[in-house]
């Protein structure tokens, strides 16, 4: 399984600082395996002079050029297609790659029931001495392997999430419903350094999106309105705990596009296979595999 090629995939908006400290990184690990790996980089309607800076790489990496600027979850889908391996990896623009990185994370895909698996993070822990097993999680973000034929059938990140935010849980999340699992693989270590694009909006706005779209979430992947409740409630209370009333309207959106969240609610549901009791037990059970 080591010698299977896979294609990698970077999204980047105005990010040629972040690429010039994150891509020959990438670059490096590409060239340690010695195989025809491809490196496909999306740009994403950029302005600063990512393209040029680009075009410097351009016997080492693929340019996907989208002319204007797409969502996140949009940009990687189309970038998905257009991958020539049965194993992608995305990776956000401020993701900085360790040269071995690669193996670790497609060897679980000899497993059939298998649909992503994500590096970990060492900006996120004190002491890589001692890492633990793989282990599942919910989702995968912004480094991570999926099963490409797996994503399609998905039909990949779902747009009414807009422009980020949520689009890979809900993602996993439906993978989880149909019996395909996602892990973390420790031995893969990447430093994200986190919302290298989206620190860049309006807070106010980012919050906005991001409590949309916890609700569509909750009302699109959940068994049912009744499991959804206690989670939706309790998010509605958390934004008068906040002084953050403004978000409110933003079920109103939600109200005016019930359409569009429930046809996606029933294009899934004749492919369930797992109850949400279900996937939070195997979540939080002992990590196991099935052959």
């Amino acid at each position: 399984m080591n010698n299977l090629p896979v294609s990698i995939v970077i999204l980047t908006y105005n990010g040629k600082e972040l690429l010039k400290e994150n891509l020959p990184t990438v670059i490096d690990a590409v060239r340690t395996r010695n195989f025809i790996d491809e490196i496909i980089v999306v740009d994403n309607g950029s302005t600063d002079g990512t393209e040029p800076f680009l075009r410097e790489h351009s016997n080492t990496l693929k340019i996907l050029r989208l002319p204007a600027n797409q969502s996140v979850g949009v940009a990687y889908n189309i970038a998905v297609k257009a991958c020539s391996h049965r194993i992608v990896i995305l990776l956000n623009n401020d993701v900085r790659v360790n040269p071995g990185f690669i193996e670790p994370l497609i060897q679980h895909f000899l497993r059939r029931n298998i649909f992503s698996v994500s590096s970990l993070n060492s900006n996120s822990i004190r002491n890589t001495t001692n890492l633990s097993p793989p282990h599942f999680i919910l989702y995968s973000g912004g480094h991570a392997a999926y099963d490409r034929q797996k994503f399609l059938e998905l039909g990949g990140f779902h747009p009414i999430y807009g422009r980020y935010y949520y689009e890979d849980r809900d993602l996993g999340y439906r993978a989880w419903k149909r019996g395909w699992r996602s892990l973390c693989e420790p031995a893969s270590l990447v430093y994200h350094q986190g919302e290298g694009t989206i620190k860049r909006e309006p807070k106010r706005s980012v919050r906005q999106l991001r409590f949309r779209n916890r609700m569509i979430f909750f009302l699109s992947c959940y068994d049912s309105l009744w499991t959804a409740l206690s989670p939706i409630v309790c998010s509605i209370l958390h934004t008068f705990f906040c002084l953050r009333p403004y978000l409110l309207k933003e079920l109103i959106w939600i109200y005016q596009h019930r359409g569009i969240i429930v046809k996606k609610r029933r294009a899934d549901q004749p492919f369930w296979k797992l109850s949400d009791k279900q996937v939070k037990k195997i979540i939080h059970s002992p990590f196991w595999l099935e052959e």
